[in-house]
């Protein structure tokens, strides 16, 4: 049940943040020639772009996280053990979901002290720009906590298959 929740969260980010990007780069060619060709610009593009770039990028942590595509130490535990790299990639998704779990925390206090700062142009307020940011690392820091947990139990499965 976990396992495929994740997956459908990690699914539905890795969509949201392909249309989010879409969208960045239809918006940003119709400034373009809205501003060069036709010389009436956008003036509030920037503001939806700032807003779409940091949600597609903070989206798609999450999705990398479950591929296990974001942090990798292949380099230098390829000439460790197999029992070392386990050891390894638990203490590095420990090390990852805590540090991103942190950040997260960090984002929600950063939240509440912007509470009255707005962009210039179409007044959107700066909390819910941070607020995407602490979802996809607070979604991503959970993803890590429970890679994690799995990789335990396989290596607590594989000791206890070798003693047998």
């Amino acid at each position: 049940m976990g396992h495929k929740l994740i997956q459908y969260a990690a699914d539905t980010f890795k969509w949201c943040s392909g249309i989010l990007i879409g969208l960045t780069v239809i918006l940003n060619f119709i400034a373009v020639i809205m501003r060069y060709a036709l010389s009436n610009p956008i003036m509030w593009c920037e503001e939806i772009s700032l807003l779409l770039f940091v949600s597609a990028i903070s989206f798609a942590i999450i999705p990398m996280t479950y591929s296990r595509r974001a942090v990798k130490l292949d380099f230098f535990t390829d000439l460790a053990s197999p029992k070392i790299q386990a050891f390894c990639q638990i203490i590095v998704e420990l090390v990852s979901g805590f540090v991103l779990g942190t950040v997260s925390m960090l984002g929600i206090t950063l939240m509440m002290r912007t509470k009255y700062r707005f962009t210039p142009i179409l007044q959107i307020p700066y909390k819910y720009i941070y607020l995407v940011t602490v979802i996809g690392m607070g979604i991503s820091a959970i993803i890590f906590i429970y890679h994690s947990f799995e990789d335990i139990k396989k290596l607590r499965v594989i000791s206890s298959e070798k003693i047998k």
